[in-house]
């Protein structure tokens, strides 16, 4: 009988098990640091190269997030992460994981690993702040050409670099901090320099143009993680050879470049590029760097900016709501505010450094009570109350400050008689669409006498009605316009300055006779109050900042707008 060796079998049978069992399965990584470009919903790139050992690794968190790439992938050394990826041409990269996966992978580590997202949200895998700062419409900032401009950390307005012929701007962040910016435009081959470490946040889109460059100033010695832009907008756009270094964090947008070289980290909703050279910061790939609120620790104390600021000890500040744990919980639905009293019904007010809480004796919805004085003669008494003095118009706010019902260049306290101009409107028409409200004007502003210069003069348009409603007020910023001949003229749709309103154009001509012609025109004006049939002011004016109220100039015009035919717009005549 012959003898079998049970000891040996069983050795055979392990060593076979070992052999078939599967390898353990490999993961991306879950360091957020450590990508180079991070989308939700897809990345389409038709040509893509990492620059050798500063790049990093490409990822989607989307389902299904498609990673395509027409002609090259060029990542060695680093992972491509998407649920769905599809390459048309040569790949390079260390791993790849993808579940649908399409095209040369020759050269990414065959066979394709399984796809694990390696984050759950994209917001918290780049530190977006959860209520994103408020920029201040009011105060734009424009760069003109051939100007080279220091900027402090502060709320502002639109930002606009202008460059091109006439020469190229170059702004300057000069302070260490937050910068609050409601659109930025970078005109072609203008410059953002940072000279120390600033935070940039956009509440609207983020364009720059042909030959920009954007990143840390030259012999500064910042790296690029040092300058920070979170963009709310739906829009980031580099057009051709632009050059940028920084973190761009864009969660809810689309990202778009053409022939554009990125150093940094890049986060969005989704990636169209073509032609597209990245690099990684060469120190953030070992740091990690995520946070979940926003940093103030570089940020200025500031009482009245609108933010609790915890690390400078404040527990109540300008218009910030009331909440359980904040400063006034026993009365929820009270407002904040540095600036005095917060309601008919509270009996508590947030000191003027914002660190303390005091006490007042009366609350009132105006800052400034009035005062009561009560004198008793013989048997009866006599109550006098005595209204605190109405406040004085501020020039430019578009506020209604001393409520008499006229705003701005309107009110006679801004443009005084001597300054006044009687206009004639020669045609008017506003429509009402889904959209919004068209709008479009032509108007005589003068026949003589009204001087104006853009380039230092703020131009202002408001229109309102016979019962003191307000229902626009635009202002176009000092030396937004350009020239054109004998006029002057603004194209926001490139501009996109929040202070006009939805308005898309604006001209100025002065003839040589002397006459000013003005008109305007925009298919989403953004109205404060929609016009009905009836009485309109119409007040063009003109304000120098730097020069005073004395040199203020308006051209006001009263016209009566009535509904066409079908009742879908307003028109005059």
């Amino acid at each position: 009988m012959q003898t079998i060796n049970l000891t040996g079998l069983r050795r055979s049978v392990l060593v076979l098990a070992m052999l078939a069992a599967p390898a353990l399965a490999a993961t991306p990584s879950r360091d957020p640091s450590a990508y180079v470009l991070l989308a939700r919903q897809s990345i389409r790139v038709t040509r893509f190269d990492m620059q050798g050992d500063r790049g990093g690794h490409v990822g989607l968190i989307g389902s299904p997030g498609l990673l395509w790439v027409r002609n090259r992938l060029n990542a060695p050394g680093f992972d491509v992460v998407a649920p769905m990826v599809q390459i048309g041409g040569q790949a390079i990269c260390a791993t790849l994981y993808g579940d649908d996966v399409r095209g040369a992978t020759a050269s990414c580590g065959e066979p394709p690993q399984a796809y694990v997202r390696p984050f759950e949200d994209l917001a918290e895998s780049c530190g977006y702040p959860t209520e994103f700062p408020a920029c201040d419409p009011a105060a734009p900032v424009i760069v003109l050409h051939g100007e080279r401009r220091l900027l402090d950390p502060g709320r502002y307005g639109d930002l606009k670099v202008q460059g091109g012929g006439s020469g190229d701007g170059t702004l300057v962040l000069a302070g260490e901090g937050e910068y609050r910016f409601c659109n930025v435009q970078v005109s072609r081959g203008a410059q953002i320099e940072a000279e120390q470490a600033a935070t940039l946040y956009v509440e609207g889109t983020f364009e720059i143009s042909n030959g920009v460059v954007v990143g840390p100033a030259p012999g500064s010695g910042l790296e690029e993680q040092a300058l920070r832009i979170f963009v709310a907008g739906p829009r980031v756009r580099l057009t051709r050879r632009v050059s940028l270094r920084a973190h761009v964090f864009a969660p809810r947008a689309q990202l778009t470049a053409t022939s554009a070289t990125l150093v940094g980290r890049f986060v969005a909703d989704s990636i169209r590029a073509r032609r597209l050279t990245v690099e990684l910061s060469p120190t953030v790939a070992t740091t990690t760097t995520v946070t979940t609120t926003t940093t103030t620790s570089t940020v200025p104390c500031e009482c009245g900016d609108g933010r609790i600021n915890a690390d400078c000890g404040e527990i109540c500040d300008r218009d910030i709501p009331c909440s359980p744990g904040g400063a006034f919980p026993e009365q929820p639905s009270v407002e904040g505010s540095c600036a005095g009293a917060f309601g008919s019904a509270c009996s508590l007010d947030c000191a003027d450094d914002c660190r303390s809480i005091r006490s007042i004796a009366e609350c009132t919805t105006s800052t400034t009570a009035p005062t009561t004085t009560t004198s008793t003669t013989g048997g009866s008494s006599t109550t006098t109350t005595l209204l605190p003095p109405p406040a004085a118009e501020i020039c430019g706010n578009c506020v209604d400050d001393d409520g008499d019902g006229d705003v701005d260049l309107a009110d006679d306290d801004c443009c005084d008689g001597a300054n006044q101009f009687a206009s004639v409107v020669r045609r008017a028409k506003i429509r009402a669409r889904t959209s919004g409200r068209t709008l479009r004007m032509r108007s005589i502003l003068a026949n003589r006498g009204l001087g104006f210069d853009p380039r230092v003069d703020e131009v202002s348009l408001v229109i309102s009605g016979s019962q003191g409603d307000t229902h626009l007020c635009a202002t176009v910023p000092p030396g937004a316009m350009r020239k054109v001949g004998r006029g002057w003229r603004l194209n926001n749709k490139r501009l996109k300055l929040a202070s006009l309103q939805g308005i898309d154009v604006v001209r100025l001509k002065q003839r040589k006779n002397g006459q000013l012609r003005f008109r305007t025109a925009g298919k989403r004006v953004r109205f404060l109050v929609a016009p009905e049939p009836g009485d309109l002011d119409v007040t063009v004016g003109f304000r120098a900042p730097a020069a005073g109220g004395e040199t203020n100039r308006c051209a006001r015009a009263r016209i009566r707008i009535e509904s066409t035919r079908n009742r879908k717009a307003l028109r005059y005549p």
